[in-house]
């Protein structure tokens, strides 16, 4: 009985510590039909493409990578804003790049956002 109580928690152990974990990083902005602008026109300017371009030169979309811009509680630095648009990271499967996607994610943002206000 004892053996198979130590089984069960050492299972339910790791099945906890493979749950690929959830990365987020939040925009504030004035209203909701702001960020849901901005974060449409993110995705149609190729948003996942070009961030996967900065980490290894290729147009490939990355698994696991989108934007949130309703149907979350906002929280941090934007709790206290009208709205927030968030980017979000859940690796799907062992990827080498894990780790520089959200750093490449901002970049792409803020040069994106850059182009949007230029237009």
């Amino acid at each position: 009985m004892k053996h198979s109580i130590a089984l069960l928690l050492s299972i339910l152990i790791i099945g906890c510590s493979s749950k690929p974990k959830v990365e987020e990083v939040s925009f504030c902005f004035n209203s909701r039909e702001e960020a849901r602008n901005t974060g449409i026109y993110l995705m149609d300017n190729g948003f996942t493409k070009r961030t996967r371009y900065l980490i290894d030169g290729t147009f490939q979309p990355i698994s696991g990578l989108g934007l949130l811009w309703d149907g979350f509680v906002k929280t941090g630095k934007c709790s206290n804003s009208p709205a927030a648009l968030k980017i979000s990271y859940q690796p799907k499967n062992n990827v080498s790049f894990s780790n520089q996607v959200m750093s490449s994610a901002v970049t792409t943002y803020k040069v994106m956002l850059r182009e949007k206000s230029a237009l």
